[in-house]
């Protein structure tokens, strides 16, 4: 981007600041302006997908940046020595810095039943305000395979907004009311992620009589349960 700028990285400098900008959705500039008008930017799940655009634009003009590295002299000698130090910044550059984390070999005891119970829709309680919290549940559907409402994913509906609102003071009626509304037939607690609250909830579910005790186990050092939502 540095001059002199030719037409063509004009055009892709232009391009790099729209898809940062759309990047930015309703915090930026143009994404707002175009969500109010009748365009397929509406359709659009997550606006922050731009930023590939951002990425495939920076490749770009990198290359227009890396042909000007090269031919600032013409020595075969510097221009071999530029394209290794250009390759060995795109290596460090790339170098992967994943933290890797082992998971659980076995999920909790109590999905076993889920296993030879057909059509059931399960909620995995506490839900929680960071919807990554529900990753170990996702984890778990692997053994049970069965239906759940858990779940995360770069949006997050707003009938799940409704839906955990409503899930705050369980188990009062209104939240055993959205249950029986959703068509869910059961309920886990897992104290093994040590989730805050897990024991006082575990023990408002057992003397809840519109909820039946239908595993009870220990996972993680720690006790895990699974509910069977009773209907009216």
């Amino acid at each position: 981007m540095a001059p002199p700028l030719g037409a063509l990285r004009l055009v892709y400098t232009a391009g790099l600041l729209v898809a940062f900008d759309g990047s930015l959705g309703l915090n930026g500039i143009v994404y707002p302006l175009l969500f109010h008008t009748p365009s397929p930017i509406r359709e659009l799940r997550s606006p922050a997908r731009f930023a590939a655009l951002v990425g495939l634009t920076l490749a770009v003009l990198a290359g227009f940046g890396a042909r000007r590295a090269l031919r600032w002299r013409q020595s075969r000698s510097y221009q071999r020595a530029a394209f290794a130090a250009l390759i060995a910044f795109v290596m460090i550059d790339a170098w992967p810095a994943l933290v890797l984390t082992p998971v659980w070999r076995d999920p909790p005891p109590i999905y076993e039943v889920l296993k030879y119970t057909p059509n059931a829709t399960i909620a995995e309680l506490p839900l929680l305000d960071d919807e990554t919290g529900n990753l170990p549940f996702m984890y778990f559907s692997l053994w049970h395979r069965a239906r759940m409402v858990n779940g995360y994913s770069g949006f997050i509906p707003k009938s799940y907004a409704d839906f955990r609102k409503e899930m705050v003071f369980f188990p009062d009626a209104r939240s055993i009311g959205a249950l029986r509304a959703r068509g869910i037939t059961y309920v886990s607690v897992n104290c093994g992620l040590y989730y805050p609250g897990c024991v006082e909830l575990m023990d408002a579910m057992r003397h809840d009589t519109r909820l039946r005790l239908t595993a009870d186990g220990s996972w993680n050092n720690q006790p895990v349960q699974l509910y069977e939502v009773l209907a009216p």
